[in-house]
């Protein structure tokens, strides 16, 4: 999502206001992190801006709680169950899909379905067999 943020930072900043890419990348890093930037930057930024007024409140919520699960893991090595997992991945799918289709016609990602059985099958016959292999 962070990735995301910085696009729409900077086709905001440097592409539509013309201002120079070294001060848009100085303001990215001064917002530090998915919050910043998105409550120091792209906020105040499209604040006037009628379509990105929907998509704010569709994604505020949303970002937010991936910000959150994210945290726990990053900061304090918390482990997530799958469901919830799942529920970030997909959550941040919609947020990233929101912020860069605007900017991209072309944009796609594919949405992760929980009940992929070809996940399943990767992992089981992927890193894990991996994994097992060199502990032994």
């Amino acid at each position: 999502m962070e990735l995301a943020a910085n696009l729409v930072i900077e086709a905001e900043l440097v592409h539509k206001k013309s201002l120079p890419r070294e001060f848009a990348n100085h303001l990215m890093i001064w917002a530090n992190g998915l919050r910043g930037k998105f409550e120091k930057l792209i906020y105040p930024i499209l604040r006037e801006d009628p379509a990105f007024s929907q998509i704010r409140s569709s994604i505020d919520k949303v970002w937010r709680r991936v910000n959150k699960q994210r945290n726990s893991v990053a900061h304090s090595g918390a482990f997530k169950k799958r469901k919830t997992a799942f529920a970030a991945i997909n959550d941040a799918h919609f947020v990233i899909t929101q912020l860069v289709s605007p900017y991209d016609s072309s944009f796609n990602i594919e949405k992760l379905d929980k009940t992929d059985r070809d996940l399943a099958a990767k992992r089981k016959n992927g890193r894990n067999a991996n994994y097992a292999e060199t502990r032994r």
